[in-house]
């Protein structure tokens, strides 16, 4: 089969540019043609479906694997400290619902 296309110069300069030696246009138009094909037939890995839809979306945070103990002892920490603070009640029983006493949160 044969087709005709009509290219930019600018286009037509840079596809030029990147001929192999010994290679021509056709061949060169050929194999991208091929490689195109080739590329859209192979089914989209779960990488590639994630990154369509939430490419960007990170929190910046590239080590959040490696230190995922650490975060996690901060955290606890963090939550112990809150409820060591004098004058703060955080967990109240059904008790203590019931019979209307007040508590922090």
């Amino acid at each position: 089969m044969t087709a005709t296309v009509k290219l930019v110069p600018e286009l037509e300069a840079k596809i030029r540019a990147r001929l192999s030696p010994g290679e021509t246009f056709s061949d060169f138009v050929r194999r991208a043609i091929i490689e195109m094909v080739e590329r859209e037939d192979q089914a989209p890995t779960a990488h590639d479906l994630w990154a369509r839809h939430f490419d960007g979306w990170g929190s910046g945070k590239t080590d959040r694997s490696e230190r995922v103990k650490d975060i996690v002892r901060e955290k606890l920490r963090a939550k112990h400290r809150a409820r060591e603070r004098p004058g703060r009640c955080i967990v109240r029983s059904e008790r203590s619902l019931k019979n209307g006493a007040a508590g922090g949160d």
